[in-house]
């Protein structure tokens, strides 16, 4: 039976979501036919420090700093499908995660100035694979998981580009 393990390697965002690409590598030696696979992703907020001007603005995420010992706690960005093709040894896929200003975990990406967001990645879903009696499928076992530090550099850089780029499309000059 594979024997899969999860690295979230990069992060690119467009403005609205950000796409996440992970590997999975195969210790288990049979050949992996597909993956299909939910993938939950929650920001780990009370894994980093907060300047004032952060922390005034995540009080409608997480309440007055005063009561963040018993609020700052994990924060669910998402559940979002991801599948994989056939590999043998390392597969490569990616995830999607909105960056809705009306959920929590937009505002709270939008409340940064800077520093690294601290993610946990868990994933979920049905592995098929070649067995020497045949194919089989089999669950992804439960205690598979990863983590990833997403830059707030990423998320402005990307939203950046993105505006120059609408901004170039109607013939506007950059400084505009």
């Amino acid at each position: 039976m594979p024997d899969l393990r999860f690295t979230v390697a990069s992060a690119r965002a467009d403005g609205s979501s950000v796409r996440f690409a992970f590997t999975v590598a195969n210790a288990g030696g049979e050949p992996v036919e597909s993956t299909a696979l939910r993938v939950q992703i929650s920001i780990r907020a009370h894994l980093r420090r907060y300047s004032a001007r952060e922390a005034r603005a995540l009080a409608g995420v997480f309440g007055e700093p005063a009561a963040w010992e018993r609020s700052l706690g994990p924060l669910a960005w998402c559940e979002a499908p991801a599948q994989l093709g056939a590999f043998a040894n390392e597969g490569v896929g990616w995830v999607e995660a909105s960056l809705d200003s009306g959920s929590a975990a937009g505002n709270y990406c939008a409340a940064l100035d800077g520093g690294e967001i601290p993610l946990l990645f868990l994933f979920r879903g049905r592995v098929a694979y070649l067995a020497p009696e045949g194919r089989r499928i089999a669950p992804v076992p439960w205690d598979r998981e990863a983590s990833f530090r997403l830059p707030v550099a990423t998320l402005r850089a990307d939203a950046r580009a993105d505006t120059r780029s609408a901004v170039s499309a109607k013939g506007l000059p950059h400084g505009v």
